[in-house]
């Protein structure tokens, strides 16, 4: 009879234990309405800011979705997530989706939950081309000439 009310003991707390375990790390959920596809890494720095001082805990997951993470220990930090959709192995980098926590930085002590971010596509910025810059100064020019005959005529 012992043996049987240990063992019971033993499992209930083995299994009240290996839930506060699960539910001890940071979680969030991964949001992405773009095209591109890749593995999705996410990432606790000790910031400031993504991507700065070190990475205290990371996962990746195949794609948008639910995500765990388990720091090293208590303390702040900034949750970013980038999709590798180049398959380079190295996120963020050119042209992949990246994303962070709109509350950044969150303070870990234990179980933190909600922590969702939503990944964007990069935006590009749009550069003069060579031609674009002769037209340009074309006009800068036609502009500048109007603007001495006017000065030109005001003064007689």
């Amino acid at each position: 009879m012992r043996k049987i009310s240990f063992l019971l003991v033993f499992a209930i707390l083995t299994f009240y234990s290996s839930q506060a375990f699960a539910a001890a790390g940071i979680q969030g959920n991964i949001s992405y309405s773009g095209s591109q596809t890749g593995t999705i890494s996410i990432a606790a720095f000790t910031g400031p800011g993504c991507g700065n001082g070190t990475i205290s805990g990371s996962t990746n997951i195949p794609s948008p979705g639910i995500y765990t993470i388990w720091p090293s220990g208590p303390g702040t930090y900034y949750i970013c997530a980038c999709l590798d959709a180049d398959n380079s192995g190295i996120c963020p980098d050119n042209g992949d989706p990246t994303g962070e926590y709109q509350n950044n930085p969150v303070v870990y002590s234990g179980a933190l939950t909600g922590i969702d971010i939503t990944l964007y596509d990069p935006t590009s910025v749009p550069t003069m081309t060579e031609w674009g810059m002769i037209i340009f100064m074309a006009l800068a020019g036609i502009g500048a000439i109007v603007y001495l005959r006017r000065q030109g005529r005001a003064e007689r």
